[in-house]
């Protein structure tokens, strides 16, 4: 129940929040040293526009749809939207 509610958490966060994408996770995750290389951003991501790179994501620009999967499965991001607009 606890973790259905932290799951729930992060959904109402991503429904306040702007559209993110592939774009987004490499600015406010990758970029700012806070990537944990778990590969959940390249494995949700459906165009496979992700790619791990000595245990970090690459993004492939010309395959993101910037449909935001990536940026909701990543545990860190999830973290950031949560602090950011459920505070």
């Amino acid at each position: 129940v606890k973790e259905s509610r932290a799951l729930l958490r992060v959904f109402e966060a991503a429904a306040k929040a702007r559209k993110f994408s592939g774009f987004d996770l490499m600015d406010d995750v990758v970029l700012m040293g806070i990537c944990i290389g778990c590969g959940a951003c390249v494995i949700s991501c459906p165009t496979g526009a992700l790619q791990m790179i000595e245990k970090r994501p690459e993004l492939i620009v010309e395959k993101c749809i910037r449909c935001g999967t990536c940026y909701v499965r990543c545990p860190k991001a999830s973290q950031l939207m949560v602090g950011r607009w459920m505070a």
